[in-house]
């Protein structure tokens, strides 16, 4: 469980900083994107992350995301992140475990 603590609070913090693509978080957690995609599903299994594929294609005047396919936080996308395919949320469990609840 230790590594898998460690590679969640690395992902965490890489994602918090900036959006990024799959390929460039992989590279920056030192992982093949084989790799960090298996974590990801790990981490949607164990209930830490929520996935939402994109694709919506109406946006609103502010170039945000209007519909993405049962986002749970839709309208919160850039327009080029909905064009991208999938994002991830971390869960309210994730939250209070690795952020103490923000």
């Amino acid at each position: 469980m230790l590594g898998y603590n460690y590679l969640l609070r690395e992902f965490i913090a890489i994602n918090s900083r900036e959006n990024l693509t799959l390929n460039a978080i992989a590279r920056r957690m030192k992982l093949t994107p084989e790799g960090l995609k298996k974590f990801l599903e790990v981490m949607e299994a164990n209930g830490d992350l929520k996935s939402c594929s994109l694709g919506g294609s109406d946006k609103s005047a502010s170039g945000r995301a209007l519909k993405c396919a049962g986002c749970l936080a839709c309208g919160q996308c850039s327009a080029s992140q909905a064009q991208n395919g999938k994002t991830y949320f971390l869960t309210e469990k994730a939250k209070k475990a690795f952020l103490g609840g923000i």
